[in-house]
C-alpha cells in the first residue's frame, strides 16, 4: 500500500513536469538577423532576447525600412500584422507573406522582387507599394478579390510592358474598372537621331553593291535610352537588304541597294526608317544608276589581284585584325567610271576593305587600301599603301581616307 501511494506521487510529479515543460512559452529563431533585430524593437525587446510565437501574433505593425533585410523567413508567425514597411532593403521572395491575410498596408517600394503572386491571398489591403522593383506582371494584383473601389496600388519603375493592348494594360484598366488607384506612368520614349553616310550614291551600276551607313544617337532622357532602333529600308528597282536590323548608339548598320539590270539612266531612291518605342525617323538617300561596264569580270579579278598583295603582309603584321589568305570576301566596284584610278571594294565578316589603284606605268603605280570595321565605325580606321605595284614593294602604313568610298 505504501509503495502504490509512493507510485502514485511519482507519476504525479512526472504529469506535472510534462505539463510545465509544454507550457514553456515557444521561441522563434530568424535567418535574417536584420528583420528579427526589427521586429525586437517593435516590440520594445532588449537586443538579444528571444522572441516568441505568442509576441509575434499579438503584433499589428513592422516598420523596417532600408535594414538590409533579405529573408522574410518566420514572418508568417505574425498573423496579425495590419501594417508592413520593408521598403528599400534587398528582399527578392515575398512568399512568407501570402498567409498574412490581415495586412492592409503593405510597403515593399525599392527591393529586387519579381514574383508578386503571394500577393493574391491578401484580400485586406487597401494600400500596397511596388515602386521600383522587377516585376513584369501584375496579374496577381487582378486574381485579389479584394483590390477594389478605393484601394491604392503603385506600381512605377518596374519591368512592365505599358503600351496600349498590352497584357499589362490590360490587367492595370481591369483594377481600374473595380475603382482600384493604381499609380503607374507611361514612359516617355528617348528621342533618337538618324544619321545616314553617303546620302548620294552619283556613279553606279547594275548589280553594283552600294551600301550605305546608317549609325543612331539618343537625343535626351526617356525610356528605352541606349536600347536597340530597328532598321529598315526600301527602293524601286533594286534589292534591299538591311544588316545588321537593330543597332544601338555605337554600332553601324549597312543598307545594301543592288539596281536592277533595267535601271541605267535612273536614279533610285532610298527610303531608310528607324523605329524604337514608338517613334519612328526616316532619311532618304539616292543612287543613280549608269551604264553597265564593258568586262566587269575583269576589273573584279585585277582588284582581287591587288587585294591579295596586301593580305599576307597584314596577316602577318597585324594579326589582331583576323585577316587571311582564308577570309572569305565579297566584293563590287565603286565609282565605275573613273578610269585613272580605279576603285573597288570587299567585305568580309568583320571588315570593309576599300582598294584603289593608279592605272599607269611604274614607279606611279601605286596601291592603296584601307579598312573599316563593319559594325562599329563609320569611317576608315587603318590605311596601307604600295608605293609601287611593279617594284614589289612592302605595304606602308598611311593615314587612312576621311571618309568611305562609294
Amino acid at each position: 500500500m505504501k509503495r502504490f501511494r509512493i507510485l502514485s506521487v511519482i507519476l504525479s510529479l512526472l504529469v506535472l513536469v510534462t505539463m510545465l515543460i509544454g507550457c514553456e512559452p515557444k521561441t522563434v529563431t530568424f535567418p535574417d538577423e536584420n528583420l528579427e533585430a526589427a521586429i525586437g524593437e517593435a516590440l520594445s525587446k532588449p537586443a538579444g532576447e528571444e522572441i516568441t510565437v505568442d509576441e509575434l501574433a499579438n503584433l499589428t505593425e513592422l516598420d523596417a525600412p532600408a535594414s538590409g533585410i533579405t529573408d522574410l523567413s518566420r514572418l508568417e508567425y505574425c498573423t496579425n500584422l495590419v501594417e508592413l514597411d520593408l521598403n528599400y532593403n534587398q528582399i527578392s521572395d515575398i512568399s512568407t507573406l501570402s498567409s498574412l491575410s490581415n495586412l492592409e498596408i503593405l510597403d515593399l517600394s525599392v527591393n529586387q522582387i519579381s514574383n508578386i503572386s503571394p500577393l493574391a491571398n491578401l484580400t485586406s489591403l487597401s494600400y500596397l507599394s511596388l515602386y521600383e522593383n522587377q516585376i513584369s506582371d501584375i496579374s496577381p494584383l487582378v486574381e485579389n478579390s479584394g483590390l477594389g473601389e478605393g484601394d491604392e496600388v503603385w506600381i512605377e519603375e518596374n519591368d512592365l510592358n505599358l503600351s496600349e493592348g498590352s497584357d499589362d494594360m490590360v490587367n492595370i484598366r481591369t483594377l481600374e474598372d473595380r475603382g482600384v488607384v493604381v499609380h503607374y506612368l507611361i514612359p516617355i520614349p528617348t528621342p533618337f537621331s538618324l544619321e545616314v553616310i553617303p546620302e548620294q550614291i552619283e556613279d553606279s551600276v547594275p548589280g553594283q553593291r552600294c551600301v550605305f551607313l546608317v549609325a543612331v544617337a539618343d537625343e535626351g532622357e526617356g525610356s528605352g535610352k541606349g536600347k536597340a532602333v530597328d532598321v529598315s529600308a526600301a527602293a524601286e528597282d533594286s534589292t534591299v537588304t538591311v544588316h545588321p536590323q537593330a543597332i544601338t548608339p555605337g554600332q553601324v548598320a549597312e543598307v545594301t541597294v543592288i539596281p536592277d539590270e533595267g535601271s541605267p539612266g535612273e536614279t533610285l531612291t532610298v527610303t531608310i526608317m528607324g523605329e524604337r518605342d514608338g517613334l519612328k525617323r526616316t532619311k532618304t538617300a539616292s543612287v543613280k544608276v549608269g551604264e553597265q561596264l564593258p568586262d566587269p569580270g575583269g576589273l573584279a579579278q585585277y582588284a582581287a589581284e591587288i587585294r591579295d598583295r596586301f593580305i599576307p603582309w597584314l596577316a602577318a603584321n597585324h594579326p589582331e585584325f583576323g585577316i587571311t589568305s582564308e577570309t572569305e570576301w565579297t566584293p563590287t566596284v565603286v565609282y565605275p567610271h573613273i578610269m585613272v584610278v580605279m576603285y573597288y571594294l570587299f567585305f568580309s565578316e568583320d571588315w570593309e576593305m576599300g582598294v584603289r589603284w593608279h592605272v599607269t606605268i611604274p614607279p606611279h603605280d601605286w596601291a592603296e587600301i584601307y579598312l573599316r570595321h563593319r559594325t562599329t565605325e563609320l569611317s576608315p580606321s587603318y590605311g596601307f599603301k604600295i608605293s609601287s605595284l611593279d617594284a614589289q614593294e612592302e605595304p606602308q602604313a598611311v593615314d587612312p581616307e576621311p571618309s568611305v568610298w562609294r
